[in-house]
């Protein structure tokens, strides 16, 4: 299948160690994990505390520590433990990376007005957050009365 806004295919990725669950339970840690989930946790909160994004966190827990998916480890994921510590972020992580860059293709056709080709992007890095926003709204992360505009958005990124 072809990506939204350009003609290219994805390319494959690596995949992560299967690990079949009995009915009803979660996913098994293989074996050559050696951390526990309470180990996981505190690593995962530890890492949030220094100002790492969640696909940062799991980033470090896969190349410094060997584990392959918070969730095969702890049995919860990674935002159910940042929510349950209180340390959730008020954006998504996606949601947050586009109007960072909207913000900026904003910044930048202040000052160069007629560049059509980064105002097309704008339109399309607009149209992302559009869906997305929506998305997030029908599962309740975000409230149902934000609305995008470059102002909510610079306010947002601001906190």
């Amino acid at each position: 299948m072809a990506r939204m806004h350009t003609r290219h295919r994805g390319s494959s990725s690596s995949k992560r160690p299967y690990r079949p669950a009995a009915a009803g339970q979660t996913m098994m840690a293989p074996g050559w994990v050696s951390m526990t989930g309470e180990e996981a946790e505190r690593l995962v909160l530890q890492l949030q505390d220094q100002g790492l994004t969640e696909s940062r966190i799991g980033m470090v827990l896969r190349d410094r520590f060997g584990v392959p998916s918070v969730r095969m480890v702890s049995g919860k994921r990674m935002d159910g433990i940042l929510k349950a510590h209180g340390k959730a972020p008020s954006l998504p992580e996606d949601l947050a990376a586009l109007l960072v860059r909207a913000v900026s293709l904003h910044k930048h056709l202040e000052v160069y007005k007629n560049d059509i080709h980064n105002r097309r992007n704008l339109h399309r890095v607009e149209a992302k957050i559009q869906r997305l926003v929506k998305y997030y709204q029908r599962e309740e992360r975000l409230p149902l009365d934000w609305k995008y505009s470059r102002e909510t958005a610079e306010v947002a990124l601001a906190r």
